[in-house]
């Protein structure tokens, strides 16, 4: 299955189509987003739908992958999603 991402201005996107990561599934590489693109997404989509599945998401990698929190925290501010964010936290 193909899938086309459309690529904006925004500073964040472009960030993570320049930091995308490429990983191996059984011999075939795959670029994936990386983690802090997928949470801030994540808390976008929480916000919009109030999924508690969302949450459990971000919690789960929080878990088990090591992210920038500061890059996460600046753009939890910048999108206004800090409660949202605080609410994984807990």
């Amino acid at each position: 299955m193909d899938v086309l991402y459309i690529a904006t201005n925004d500073r964040f996107q472009q960030w993570a189509l320049a930091s995308k990561r490429e990983i191996d599934l059984g011999g075939i590489a795959v670029w994936i987003a990386p983690p802090e693109y997928v949470i801030v997404g994540k808390l976008e989509f929480f916000r919009e739908g109030g999924s508690e599945k969302y949450l459990r998401d971000i919690r789960g990698i929080l878990a088990i992958t090591e992210v920038d929190r500061a890059l996460i925290e600046q753009e939890v501010d910048r999108r206004g999603l800090r409660e949202i964010w605080e609410k994984c936290r807990e």
